[in-house]
This record gives C-alpha cells, sequence and structure tokens, in this order.
C-alpha cells in the first residue's frame, strides 16, 4: 500500500528556532516550515500536527495548560489568495468551554488540558486535576462538537484483538435478546 505524503514526512520544532523542521523520508531531504506568527514569538512551543479527512495539515496549539487561563488553536495548512501555502486560524477556544463540557469539579486544584493527538478531523484532549486524567474528549475540527469518551481516570493498554472476541455477523443473527 502507498504511503500518503503526511507518512513519508517526519515533523518537529527547531529547539531555538520558531519554525519545524521536516523531513522527507522518500527522498532524504530536509526542509523547513515556519510556524504561524503568533507561535514565532514563544520560546518554548507545544502544539501538535495532523493531517485532516482532506488531506490538509491542520496544527493544534494550547498557549496555557491551565484550563482556566489558556486557550486552544486550530490552524489549518492551505493556499491563500496567491497560491502560497500558508497557516491560516480556524478557530480559538476557551480552555474553560471544555472543562464545562466535562463537568469535571472545579473544586479541584488546576484543571489542566493536554492535547492527546489530532487523528482525520478530530482532536483527542485529556483533562487532568490532581495529577491524574480524569476525562477525554474529542473535538471535531469540521463542526466544533464535543464528546466525552471516559469520565474517570483511564489507563490505555493496546493489543491485538484475541479473534475468540472479535463479533461476526453470524454470532449477530442467532443472538438470542
Amino acid at each position: 500500500m502507498p504511503l500518503n505524503e503526511f507518512d513519508r514526512l517526519v515533523y518537529w520544532k527547531h529547539f531555538s528556532q520558531p519554525y519545524i523542521v521536516v523531513l522527507d523520508t522518500g527522498t532524504l531531504r530536509l526542509s523547513r516550515m515556519d510556524l504561524p506568527p503568533p507561535l514565532q514569538d514563544m520560546g518554548s512551543t507545544e502544539f501538535k500536527l495532523g493531517l485532516t479527512k482532506d488531506g490538509r495539515l491542520s496544527l493544534v496549539f494550547i498557549d496555557h495548560f491551565l484550563a482556566s487561563k489558556g486557550m486552544l488553536a486550530v490552524w489549518f495548512r492551505r493556499a491563500d489568495g496567491d497560491g502560497v501555502e500558508k497557516w491560516m486560524l480556524h478557530k480559538i477556544f476557551a480552555l474553560s468551554e471544555f472543562v464545562d463540557f466535562s463537568m469535571c469539579s472545579q473544586e479541584y486544584h488546576d484543571v489542566i488540558v493536554h492535547p492527546a493527538e489530532v487523528i482525520g478531523d478530530f482532536l483527542y484532549l485529556s483533562l487532568c486535576y490532581d495529577g491524574y486524567t480524569r476525562c477525554c474528549l474529542s473535538l471535531c475540527l469540521e463542526t466544533d462538537k464535543v464528546n466525552k469518551f471516559f469520565d474517570h481516570s483511564v489507563h490505555p493498554y493496546i493489543m491485538a484483538c484475541p479473534p475468540s472476541l472479535v463479533c461476526n455477523k453470524e454470532d449477530l443473527e442467532t443472538k438470542v435478546t
């Protein structure tokens, strides 16, 4: 199966410069991609990159992990009116909106929001307080809809599913309800 461009490219933020270093593993060429303008002035920048369903590169950045103070910004990489590829701001969210949605108690110490991953058109977030993950959310970048996955501390473990646990059509048809 051929790899798409995103699968061939490796991205990492330059330690002291406002750009992303890009390695094309197919050609072994290095290039650079500037960060969105607001991030260029920040010394320590943490963000997540992902690819949307339609192949656009996306960048998600949280300016302050404390939910009471922070904002989450979403950019998409696309061509402007002159055909030049650049970062364009999609939307900004207050982190407190995610805390309100998740109904995480604010009587705990500060709630911290971490962007976990951008996959397809979804951003996955974890909300933590007292040092533990208390809630996992997804944000659809297309519709801005938020969904809650877990409402408690989780410890994901990924393994191959045993064939005996895989549901098949025959099992569904013979199931007694």
